[in-house]
């Protein structure tokens, strides 16, 4: 309903798991990178724990991407289950037809023992993940473990991931399931977000579902206060924040401040208490306000001493009912009176076509002399790429580290901008010989998002490198990491195994990147950088 008024696609603060609003914090790297381990290494059991509402979920699907290809994955999401409903739900995710007797634990058990040795067979890996595992009773607990115990000299046949809250750790102390506990190869725990990461998850959401980068719907006051009531669950910032937009809406406000923060988190904190009211709270109060009227109208009958009534117009006073006014609060301007100088200025930079826009960086670049068209089909043959992307952050666009075609919108026509410097402040712009800084405000305002930019991939390169890829390419990428870890020899030849997948996923936890252990472009990009084997957006490095 309030997302147009702010010129949004859609609701950024719904509750519902889509993908599209993943954030993943440096905690949530962690975890994932964890699971990942756990599962690459053969072990039995992996165990992820967290509060209610601290993303468990959300990890949990972005694993099911990460997963190789050769992988069998069966999803138990209701694990209030007996021992033979949790083996038969285990056969049907995994499509185990072959079962002589679905009532019978062993006949279920022979069953599941002979697909794990088939799908061993055929190389593929097995993975059954567990949500809200803490309802297990230890009985089931117990014959999940019993399903590990088929194991080659190398691995478990069958690996488990339980996710639940963390009195799962309590139901795994307990002296009934000391096998299943040290069977558990890696544990991981999910944190809260701290201060920092609620304003940087407030305003992900918020960019994902259109947010110019400005733009600001939150002040500083408000995100703290977000903060403090919430603890850091996304579920409840997103419920919190969902409730401040709609107030800000029914205001006619442009942003959320600390006043309508508070009113926000006050309302949900009133609806959870009034959740928690015993049940028989109504006929207390009931009882309690009876006594209240039956002991002021006493009060009213023994006064001895009542003022008599004035019969004077002067004295007569009328009770008018009034409505409380809303605060009228200062609206910022959507536009400034200095858009108009602004446009002026940024036109001397602009280009009609993005093409005529890469041939300028192109230039400023020295690919080659001679500008050449159409730019991006004919720059591949200097082993130059144009990678095109949108985004409404600034922020992803410094991540990149690269030169980059801006897309405007000046005044209602869409133009281009060549970019070859970014920093925190501003961005320099070329156009033949001039050049000029802007402020990210300033230019901001035309920014539609789109971008382009363009980098230096490897000979052989290969988007969204995994586990059990064999190429050329990784080869190269083997190399770059025994380059600069100062090694003779690198972890592999030229099949990505699970060595080059943590090496890759310790790098990525390092520069920022999601931990996954997969090579895509923004890991090449970073290595590059390492390796000062591409453009960058720093002035005083030259390509090469």
């Amino acid at each position: 309903m309030y997302h147009k008024y702010f010129g949004l696609k859609d609701a950024p603060f719904s509750i519902a798991p889509n993908p599209r609003y993943l954030f993943m914090s440096k905690r949530h790297r962690e975890a994932l990178a964890h699971l990942i381990y756990g599962i690459n290494h053969g072990g039995g059991f992996v165990l992820l724990t967290g509060e209610v509402g601290t993303g468990k979920t959300t990890i949990s699907r972005c694993l099911l991407k990460q997963l190789p290809k050769n992988t069998d994955i069966a999803y138990i999401l209701n694990p209030s289950l007996s021992a033979i409903e949790l083996l038969a739900s285990l056969c049907d995710e995994l499509g185990v037809t072959q079962v002589e007797d679905k009532n019978s634990l062993k006949a279920l058990s022979d069953a599941l023992h002979k697909f794990l040795l088939q799908n061993h067979a055929k190389g593929r890996n097995t993975v059954l993940i567990i949500d809200e595992a803490q309802h297990l009773e230890i009985k089931v607990m117990e014959q999940v473990r019993l399903l590990t115990n088929l194991e080659t000299d190398e691995k478990k046949l069958l690996q488990i991931i339980f996710i639940g809250q963390p009195e799962l750790n309590d139901v795994l102390a307990k002296k009934e399931l000391r096998q299943l506990a040290q069977r558990v190869t890696a544990r991981f725990h999910i944190n809260p977000l701290t201060l920092q990461e609620t304003d940087a998850y407030i305003r992900h959401r918020l960019m994902v579902s259109g947010m110019s980068a400005n733009q600001t719907l939150f002040t500083p006051a408000a995100v703290r206060e977000v903060f403090r009531a919430t603890g850091g669950i996304p579920r409840l910032i997103n419920v919190t924040c969902d409730r401040a937009l709609l107030g800000a809406y029914t205001n006619n406000l442009e942003k959320v401040d600390l006043d309508l923060a508070q009113d926000a988190t006050s309302e949900i904190a009133g609806a959870v208490a009034a959740r928690q009211l015993p049940p028989n709270l109504p006929y207390y109060l009931a009882g309690g306000l009876s006594v209240f009227i039956v002991i002021a109208v006493l009060l009213i009958l023994f006064d001895r001493n009542p003022e008599p009534p004035s019969n004077t117009a002067a004295n007569t006073v009328i009770a008018v009912e009034t409505k409380p006014q809303p605060i009228e609060r200062e609206r910022a301007p959507l536009i400034s009176s200095a858009d108009e100088t602004t446009s002026h200025a940024i036109n001397n930079f602009t280009f009609n076509s993005d093409q005529d826009a890469v041939n300028e960086l192109q230039v400023a670049l020295s690919i080659y002399d001679k500008p050449l068209t159409p730019a991006c089909e004919k720059l591949t043959n200097f082993g130059v790429h144009c990678e095109i992307k949108s985004s409404r952050s600034w922020q992803e666009l410094q991540e990149y580290n690269r030169p980059a075609i801006l897309e405007l919108d000046v005044n209602g026509e869409r133009t281009f901008v060549a970019m070859r410097f970014l920093n925190d402040n501003e961005a320099t712009l070329i156009a033949g010989q001039q050049t000029g800084s802007w402020s990210l405000f300033e230019l901001g305002r035309f920014w539609t998002g789109n971008f382009t930019i363009l980098w230096q991939p490897p000979m052989h390169y290969r988007e969204m490198t995994q586990v059990g890829d064999t190429s050329p390419f990784v080869t190269w990428v083997a190399n770059s990491f025994a380059m600069i870890d100062g090694q003779q020899d690198a972890l592999t030849h030229n099949r990505f195994n699970d060595a080059l997948a943590q090496r890759v996923a310790m790098f990525q936890e390092e520069n920022g990147l999601d931990a996954d252990g997969i090579v895509g472009i923004k890991t090449v990009l970073r290595l590059n950088d390492y390796l000062d084997k591409d453009f960058s957006l720093q002035p005083n490095r030259k390509a090469n």
